[in-house]
């Protein structure tokens, strides 16, 4: 989480705000779109990542 303002610590406390990004994701989720990385022989770890700016 970012806040231009410098307070990233506040956001955590707005669940709601929170909860409408993270539910919007869920809703659009696209596997093909994870980042992959192979960070073991023969074994791919797959990562995604919501931006939440405010």
């Amino acid at each position: 989480m970012y806040a231009n303002n410098g307070e990233h610590w506040k956001l955590k406390a707005q669940i709601s705000w929170l909860k409408d990004i993270i539910s919007t994701y869920v809703a659009t989720f696209d596997d093909s779109k994870l980042f992959r990385l192979q960070l073991q022989p023969y074994k791919i770890t797959k990562a995604g990542l919501i931006w939440a700016i405010k």
